[in-house]
């Protein structure tokens, strides 16, 4: 049987739930090393600023074609909301992102094989209500998640400001800051998004 959400149907100026986790829910994060290299590829890819390889070459940037709208990374795996302008623009950035970190993460952990769980997984975000939820269910994942460091819940809040990540596509959705703390707050999810949350949860 094919995984759910593992073939991938894009499409333009569309929406995404983009997730993975380690081969054998091994962790991809095991140091603060770890994460920061991954918000650097993140900015290096999304940034502003067109950044330069060791050899003096522009690195892809994909700014303006791809926007990250909320993040979170786990120990074991990541969640992120992401838009795309034209269709193979995710698979630009993903592959990328993903080669770029398992070549580090291998290197520096004296490793070999795959690190990832197969494919990342991508879920088109199909309707209003979906939008609005997936956003609250990234943030939510760490139980500390108002303390967690690696996550775009701090650039929801005005504490933290990058240019590679752009939550006001699901903060002008809500009247100020306050009502999407409100909104976190409230732990309770439609039916259909809490069972497309069980789904991508269970093992396979």
């Amino acid at each position: 049987m094919v995984e759910r959400n593992r073939i991938k149907t894009y499409c333009d100026n569309s929406t995404y739930h983009i997730y993975n986790r380690g081969v054998n829910k091994e962790e991809i994060f095991r140091d603060l090393q770890d994460y920061a290299v991954f918000m650097g590829m993140l900015k290096r890819l999304l940034g502003d600023t067109i950044e330069k390889n060791s050899k003096g070459k522009d690195c892809l940037n994909l700014n303006g074609r791809v926007e990250l709208n909320a993040f979170c990374l786990m120990p074991n795996h990541f969640h992120m909301m992401v838009y795309q302008v034209e269709k193979s623009d995710i698979e630009t950035f993903m592959r990328s992102l993903c080669t770029s970190y398992s070549k580090y993460f291998n290197k520096k952990h004296n490793r070999v094989g795959h690190m990832f769980q197969g494919t990342y997984k991508a879920r088109l975000v199909e309707t209003e209500n979906d939008f609005k939820y997936l956003s609250k269910y990234i943030h939510l994942n760490p139980s500390n998640w108002e303390k967690w460091q690696f996550s775009s819940i701090h650039n929801y809040l005005g504490k933290r400001t990058n240019d590679w990540v752009k939550p006001l596509r699901v903060l002008e959705t809500f009247e100020n800051i306050s009502s999407y703390l409100n909104f976190l707050d409230d732990d309770t999810y439609p039916i259909e998004f809490a069972k497309e949350c069980t789904r991508q949860e269970s093992p396979g």
